[in-house]
C-alpha cells in the first residue's frame, strides 16, 4: 500500500522574496529616485528628459537579468537570488554618481564597491565572487545600456 505522503514544497516560481513592507517601500522609492535624478542630471549624456529615465530603466533591467544569470551559474538559493538582483543595482541606479560630468566614470568603483558589500550581505558570497560578479554586471549593464543609446533615441525622438 503506497503510503500518503504529503508533496514536497516547492516554491511557486514567481513568489516575491521575503521582504518587510518597509523594505518595498524603500525599494520603490529608491528605485523611483534614481529615475528622477537621471533626468535632472542628464545620465547618460542625454539632455532630454524622457531618453534618460528610459535608458536608466533600461539599465535596471539589464541588471537584474545579468545577475539572474550569474546568481544562477554558482547555484546560489532562488531566495537569495532574488535578494541580491533587487538590491544590488540601487548601488549605480539611485544616486547616478558614475553619471556626474568629467568625473563618473571615476566613481565606478564606488558603486561596484557598494553593489559588493550589498552581494556580500544579501546573497552571503565570498570577497572573490561577490567582486567579480559586481564588477562585471555593472560594467556589462553599462556597455549594454551605452550600445542600445541610439536606438533608444530615435525610438523616443
Amino acid at each position: 500500500m503506497p503510503e500518503n505522503r504529503a508533496p514536497a514544497q516547492m516554491p511557486a516560481p514567481l513568489a516575491l522574496p521575503e521582504v518587510s513592507k518597509g523594505g518595498w517601500a524603500a525599494l520603490v522609492a529608491l528605485y523611483a529616485t534614481g529615475l528622477v535624478l537621471s533626468g535632472l542630471l542628464s545620465s547618460y549624456d542625454v539632455w532630454r528628459r524622457p531618453i534618460a529615465p528610459c535608458l536608466t530603466l533600461l539599465n535596471t533591467l539589464l541588471a537584474w537579468l545579468l545577475l539572474w544569470v550569474a546568481l544562477s551559474a554558482l547555484r546560489v538559493e532562488r531566495s537569495r537570488k532574488l535578494q541580491g538582483m533587487l538590491w544590488v543595482p540601487l548601488a549605480w541606479n539611485t544616486l547616478m554618481i558614475s553619471q556626474f560630468t568629467l568625473v563618473g566614470f571615476l566613481l565606478i568603483p564606488l558603486e561596484v564597491l557598494v553593489a559588493t558589500l550589498v552581494l556580500r550581505k544579501r546573497v552571503q558570497l565570498s570577497w572573490i565572487s561577490a567582486v567579480l560578479i559586481a564588477g562585471g554586471v555593472r560594467m556589462l549593464s553599462m556597455v549594454l545600456t551605452y550600445g542600445a543609446k541610439p536606438a533608444v533615441v530615435s525610438w523616443l525622438s
